[in-house]
């Protein structure tokens, strides 16, 4: 006599065991999509360094009906006349600049961008971890860079998950529209243009902040964290990226944050940095001089020599403070 009872409950069972079964390998997808789409960041998704690339990125494909670099068809030709063999030869630097230049890259291993700089200034005639840890130690009113945020929204849309895909392209397009603003900026009046980038500005908000995509595992774990991750970026810190709109002068990104300390940690992993107090104390005055020189167009080289000679004979330094006239 067949038990059906019995049969019933085995089914059951199995079917139970099934469910957890595929319920686990599901999660276990999404950790490995979840992964994949971490290793497939870079420094146009995210705000890794260019210099973390592994492998390089590929470029974007050129828009349709763009126009290819060089010659245009239709355009004429020009053709200019040949430099005389002698100054062919003697090139750009003459004798005794061509020899200092080839000393400095290949006896000093001095990079290119470094002997530029040494020509120019020598020769020449002329939501970064920190920042948000000195925003909260000191009531300073802070710019994050909307060009580093930009790149951690398309790290949204790479990821495996519709909700979370759908969140970042909503906020991608928000941003879109605070930019068109700004690229077009001489249509408005001053007035205006205040107006429509604190339009902009509450539109960005409002997609950082609202159907947010949330969906936590039988632990309660969030497995949307990425999208909670952003919103909790705004709701702390959202103000902090649009300062721009109110003081004249302020950069919505840290571009030129970023330029102005690039030397400093090319000096640090050339030189492997200082061993003693004096050493650090040096290379924060220098990095000073270096960095207010090159925000003034001013020549560093010619700043520190006016200095030397100043300790020499005991004269006052020169000032790092532009004139007031």
């Amino acid at each position: 006599m067949i038990d059906k009872d019995a049969i019933i409950e085995r089914l059951t069972q199995e079917n139970r065991q099934l469910r957890a079964t595929v319920a686990l390998l599901n999660s276990q997808v999404e950790e490995i999509r979840e992964q994949i789409a971490k290793l497939k960041k870079n420094s146009r998704n995210s705000s890794k360094p260019p210099s973390s690339d592994i492998v390089k990125p590929p470029k974007p494909e050129p828009k349709e009906g763009g126009r290819k670099q060089g010659d245009q068809v239709g355009h004429p030709k020009i053709h200019y006349m040949a430099f005389p063999d002698e100054v062919v030869n003697a090139g750009f630097f003459m004798e005794r600049i061509t020899a200092l230049v080839a000393y400095l890259k290949y006896v000093c291993h001095a990079s290119f961008s470094s002997i530029r700089k040494f020509i120019r200034d020598v020769l020449g005639c002329d939501y970064f971890s920190s920042y948000r840890s000195y925003l909260q130690r000191f009531d300073a009113t802070i710019q994050f860079c909307i060009a580093h945020l930009i790149r951690d929204i398309r790290f949204l849309t790479t990821l495996p998950d519709p909700e979370s895909q759908g969140y970042g392209h909503r906020l991608l397009d928000a941003v879109r529209e605070l930019f068109k603003v700004i690229h077009h900026r001489e249509a408005f009046s001053a007035r205006s243009f205040r107006e429509a980038l604190e339009s902009a500005k509450q539109q960005i908000l409002h997609a950082a902040t609202t159907e947010i995509p949330s969906c936590l595992d039988k632990d309660g774990k969030e497995l949307k964290r990425h999208a909670q991750n952003m919103a909790d970026r705004f709701r702390k810190h959202g103000e902090a990226y649009f300062t721009f709109i109110t003081p004249p002068g302020v950069d919505p990104t840290n571009n030129s944050a970023e330029q102005a300390i690039r030397f400093i940690v090319i000096d640090r992993l050339v030189t492997q940095g200082t061993r003693s107090l004096e050493g650090r104390t040096t290379c924060e005055r220098l990095w000073t001089v270096i960095a207010t020189c090159q925000l003034q167009g001013r020549s560093a080289f010619d700043f520190i020599l006016k200095a030397v000679h100043a300790y020499y004979r005991r004269q006052p330094c020169p000032s790092l403070l532009l004139s007031p006239t």
